[in-house]
């Protein structure tokens, strides 16, 4: 890989150095924030290096060109001139350089594709996840599990005709639930989980045997983990380009195909299986579930799905495919006599949610819980 390695430069690695250019390459980068963020800090390193181009590279990343230049206008009025001019901004995806910005950026074009071509051979469809959020795990097995045991649960959760494809959910004991499996369902130590479990005051209720339950709905946990969610769950979008994109039916026939054991069917389709009556003619999107109890996933399946799934901004386009990461180390997907993974209601409450299909998300919530039987946000 011609020049390309590691330079420490205030506590900064980049990938790639020469006499007159600096990149760092990022993938898959898909927030404003991390952008804006990651642009303030090259920008920081450029006053050791004033004669030199830096450059951010972005492969794959989650944002539309046009979103890409707005962003870059917005940037370059926040800089100095004098800074803003050894700046640029560069996008790689489909296997080519698809947009170079910046003042003198664009001699570099041949030299950006190579580094981004080489650079991407080894790691174009590993992920590697943030840090999972505890808190909203322990908050949706904690609902999941008031759902499915608790002595109002509605007919059409009790009456789930499918099995859990592995291991069952924590059991409820005379009282409540033991925080030890609670520890083992979500694969963290004690005090990770009752740091969690706090966040659900003043709805939760630990009995004196030590065990735990909900006794009310956690409202306030609930409706910053519903505007969070994406971030929460690493949700990432995938858009057809293409102009003649498969139906949502025909990718989960394809997923069918692929027997992958670690993916689930949420979403639309999700809470139709659940709740046949839902208000909603077709299906808009396919939401999938990936069980990642560790820090790496492998998305190379999305091309086998269909190779016209790009990643987009979800605010720029209109997905047809979702995919969002579960982090617990139980997935408690459920498995049908085709051998299809689905997932748990709460997944696709919050996925409804997330759509803005508040109407359908309302009609699913009320059928899966009395409405009556507990406090839930209106």
């Amino acid at each position: 890989m011609f020049g390309i390695r590691e330079v420490d430069m205030h506590q900064r690695y980049l990938d790639y150095e020469s006499d007159d250019l600096l990149v760092e390459v990022k993938y898959r980068l898909r927030t404003k924030r991390d952008l804006h963020s990651t642009m303030v800090d090259l920008a920081a390193t450029l006053k050791e290096n004033p004669n030199k181009q830096m450059c951010l590279l972005l492969v794959d990343s989650g944002f539309s060109r046009e979103r890409l230049r707005r962003e870059w206008k917005l940037l370059e009025s926040i800089f100095r001139e004098d800074v803003s001019k050894h700046l640029g901004l560069a996008s790689y995806r489909d296997d080519k350089l698809d947009l170079v910005l910046g003042h003198y950026l664009h001699q570099y074009h041949d030299r950006l594709q190579e580094i981004a071509s080489q650079d991407t051979k080894s790691t174009l469809n590993q992920v590697r996840l943030s840090d999972p959020d505890y808190p909203g795990e322990i908050l949706r097995i904690m609902i999941l599990l008031w759902l499915t045991t608790d002595k109002n649960v509605s007919d059409i959760v009790a009456s789930d005709p499918l099995p859990y494809a592995q291991d069952n959910p924590p059991a409820r004991d005379r009282q409540g639930f033991s925080i030890t499996r609670l520890e083992q369902s979500i694969g963290a130590s004690y005090r990770t989980v009752i740091r969690a479990l706090d966040t659900l005051s003043p709805g939760l209720k630990q009995y004196s045997d030590h065990s735990v339950a909900l006794t009310a709905f956690p409202r306030m946990a609930w409706e910053k983990f519903v505007v969070l969610a994406d971030m929460s769950r690493s949700t990432m979008y995938y858009a057809d380009r293409s102009g003649q994109p498969r139906s949502p039916q025909s990718l989960m026939q394809r997923l069918q195909a692929l027997s992958r054991q670690d993916i689930a069917i949420g979403g639309i389709a999700g809470a139709m299986r659940i709740y046949q009556d839902l208000d909603l003619v077709g299906l808009p999107r396919l939401d999938l579930h990936i069980h990642v109890p560790g820090s790496n996933t492998d998305l190379s399946f999305i091309r086998r799905l269909d190779p016209a799934l790009k990643e987009t901004d979800v605010h720029d386009e209109k997905p047809s495919l979702a995919i969002h990461f579960l982090r617990r180390k139980e997935s408690y997907f459920r498995i049908d006599n085709n051998q299809r993974l689905w997932a748990d209601p709460v997944e696709c409450l919050i996925d409804l949610l997330t759509m803005r299909m508040d109407y359908q998300a309302l009609q699913f919530r009320n059928a899966l819980v009395p409405k009556d039987a507990y406090k839930w946000p209106t």
